[in-house]
């Protein structure tokens, strides 16, 4: 990745009550939390400054004005990703950076995710762990979260696609049933022996804005 200049901007896309990344930050950078939550953004102590607005439809910024937009656990909870990725195209500079780290659609808590009822999904949560307890989650839809889909999609905004490896660690998600955690344990070396990547369980995706675009 290119070094960064002073005063770059940063895009905390999502951001909520705290910044992923907040530990990296260099001297000099500006970290920008948008989120369609006031409240958690004014929770927010590790970001510069924020901007309340809904991701899914628009960045809050003008053209070529942004250095970064970065997300955790983000796109999976988009209804279109492709206006998003057109928006961070938008607001990138000329060989600015879009990373984004995800769960994706064809693992087995992804797929247990859309079929559950939401106020089922948030009561498990909160009950396998109790220090989610007053946090909220928004519906998922996994939309173009899978690798081949979600690196073509940049690729056909105007992105190099410079990074997209995957892990297929998942097993974490079962930890409160042994069986259950060493089945997803064998299913998780499987997939790795077979390097079926579209299987995987999460994805993080490093592009850059290709010049001129």
């Amino acid at each position: 990745m290119r070094t960064l200049p002073g005063g770059a901007i940063v895009v905390d896309a999502g951001a909520g009550p705290r910044c992923s990344f907040y530990e990296y930050k260099p001297a000099g950078l500006t970290i920008v939390g948008v989120d369609a939550s006031e409240n958690d953004l004014r929770a927010n102590r590790e970001i510069d400054s924020y901007r309340v607005a809904d991701i899914t439809r628009r960045l809050p910024f003008d053209d070529c004005t942004v250095d970064i937009v970065a997300s955790k656990h983000v796109l999976e909870h988009l209804p279109d990703v492709g206006r998003f990725v057109a928006e961070t195209r938008r607001v990138l500079k000329p060989g600015g950076t879009t990373i984004h780290l995800l769960p994706l659609r064809y693992a087995p808590f992804a797929l247990l995710s859309r079929l559950a009822p939401d106020r089922v999904k948030l009561r498990l949560l909160h009950r396998l762990h109790p220090e989610t307890e007053g946090s909220h989650r928004f519906h998922t839809h996994y939309d173009r979260c899978a690798p081949s889909a979600l690196v073509s999609l940049l690729r056909r905004n105007g992105f190099v696609v410079e990074s997209a490896p995957v892990s297929y660690y998942q097993s974490h998600y079962f930890g409160f049933f042994v069986p259950l955690y060493v089945a997803s344990a064998t299913y998780e070396l499987v997939l790795f022996g077979l390097k079926a990547k579209e299987l995987a369980a999460s994805l993080l995706v490093v592009a850059r804005k290709t010049p001129g675009r």
